[in-house]
């Protein structure tokens, strides 16, 4: 079985889980605020801001599935180096 647009369970890192600073990159990149994040995932307008706010060390998987969701990530990719990816859906192009 490939491991590609699988959530993985656990993950190993040392301070603050750097899933949140990939799942603030990806709502600024959707260009969605956090009451637009929380109609879609069901997670808190207060638990999104802790997150971007630094407030929040380790989230529950749950709510990052939940979110990441949202943001059209099927999974995560995990780099040896500690860098954590989203893994998106591939879009169809557009008949031309």
């Amino acid at each position: 079985m490939s491991k590609r647009g699988v959530f993985y369970k656990s993950y190993v890192f040392k301070d603050r889980d750097p899933i949140l600073d990939v799942l603030a990159t990806a709502r600024a990149d959707e260009g969605v605020t956090f009451k637009e994040t929380h109609a879609r995932s069901g997670v808190s307008t207060s638990t999104l801001r802790n997150w971007e706010r630094g407030k929040t060390r380790r989230p529950q998987f749950a709510t990052v599935v939940a979110v990441a969701r949202t943001y059209g990530a099927t999974g995560f990719t995990f780099s040896g180096s500690g860098t954590v990816r989203i893994t998106r859906r591939v879009r169809p192009r557009p008949a031309a």
